[in-house]
């Protein structure tokens, strides 16, 4: 089966995970898969132009068999685009796709402080939904946020794993008596405004960067290396390369060196808990606290919304650290408890996918 996979690569660490894992989960299920690839990003260089859109995908009769969409996060509201929103796909040009396409594990991005998606956002992606041969949302609250709070019909969308969640047993981290080594993993980003949202104020900002005191850091964005340096496991340079899909594998070779860790990032909680690495997830936005609920993390999350969640974070990572560390034993039982389900889900999902190419 020739699949073109459709995703944005080399841009940051969890979305770039998320593409090989995916891959590698439907290398699981069928055989010989023959994968090409092309970045999303060159759409955005054409605003997500109808006509440009539609004749492409129609070129690509005869050349492949299907195309497969994500993970990442690519639904989101984007002004300047043909298609009204982030992706480059809407009815009229779903109908012209000579294939099936599926779209893996994707996520809806909404970040604190949105007012929500524009009415002509909703109406391509509900489009994209109803006309797509297969359509999932990661486990972090999309399917919800894309129910509730943006208004879609949800009822074709399934709810898989984020592909970050699922390693396949490449790494194989052994479950650790003590936690004593920490990492941290941070968040920060390029605009101003999701930043105000994101911190609340200055003050948080700072405290955060202290978080890494006494921590090995793990940037997922240029912006993280370029913003928090101390005890960074690379340089923004050294980062460059290894963002690249090629060298993600010896990125994630380092969380080896961690017992435990602090995330912020959606993608910093879920591929820690795929690597068998327990944490603490500070949520500076819905998905990583929304995710933490929906799959029993609630015990494991703070939000910076909390009075004294500095003192809280604190207070939790002392529970988890401590020796013979109930919350620690707690955290291996209930990713034991989730991976068979995790796995099924994803497995089920590709299978109905299958069906479909032929």
């Amino acid at each position: 089966m020739r699949i073109l996979h459709l995703g944005v690569y080399d841009r940051n660490i969890g979305d770039s995970v998320a593409l090989l894992n995916a891959r590698r989960s439907w290398d699981q299920i069928i055989p010989n898969i023959e994968w090409s690839q092309k970045n999303i990003e060159s759409f955005w260089a054409r605003k997500n132009d109808v006509a440009y859109c539609r004749k492409f995908f129609l070129s690509l009769s005869g050349k492949v068999d299907a195309i497969l969409v994500g993970g990442g996060g690519l639904i989101e509201d984007y002004h300047g685009q043909g298609t009204n929103y982030k992706l480059p796909f809407n009815r009229e040009i779903l109908e012209a796709c000579p294939v099936p396409v599926f779209f893996h594990g994707v996520g809806l991005n909404v970040f604190r402080g949105n007012t929500g998606y524009r009415e002509e956002a909703v109406q391509a992606i509900q489009e994209t939904i109803d006309y797509s041969s297969g359509f999932s949302v990661r486990n972090d609250g999309s399917y919800e946020k894309m129910r509730d709070w943006v208004g879609l019909d949800t009822s074709k969308v399934c709810i898989i794993p984020d592909p970050g969640l699922l390693f396949l047993d490449r790494f194989n981290i052994p479950e650790k008596e003590e936690l004593t080594i920490g990492g941290f993993q941070p968040a920060i980003n390029v605009g101003k405004y999701i930043n105000e949202n994101r911190f609340l104020n200055d003050s948080n900002l700072e405290t955060v960067k202290n978080l890494s005191i006494g921590r090995l850091t793990f940037p997922h964005t240029i912006k993280d290396a370029q913003s928090f340096t101390l005890n960074s496991i690379c340089t923004p340079q050294e980062f460059d390369l290894y963002k690249k899909t090629e060298n993600l594998d010896r990125f994630i070779e380092n969380y080896k060196k961690i017992d435990y860790i602090v995330a912020m990032r959606g993608h910093g909680q879920l591929m820690s808990i795929g690597l068998n690495i327990p944490g603490i997830y500070l949520s500076t936005q819905d998905k990583v606290l929304d995710f933490s609920i929906l799959n029993g993390y609630e015990d494991y999350n703070i939000d910076i919304r909390e009075e004294n969640w500095r003192e809280e974070l604190d207070r939790k990572i002392y529970l988890l650290t401590e020796k013979n560390s109930e919350l620690a034993r707690k955290w291996y039982n209930l990713r034991e408890t989730n991976l068979p389900t995790w796995y099924q889900q994803s497995n089920k999902f590709i299978k109905e996918c299958l069906k479909k190419t032929v």
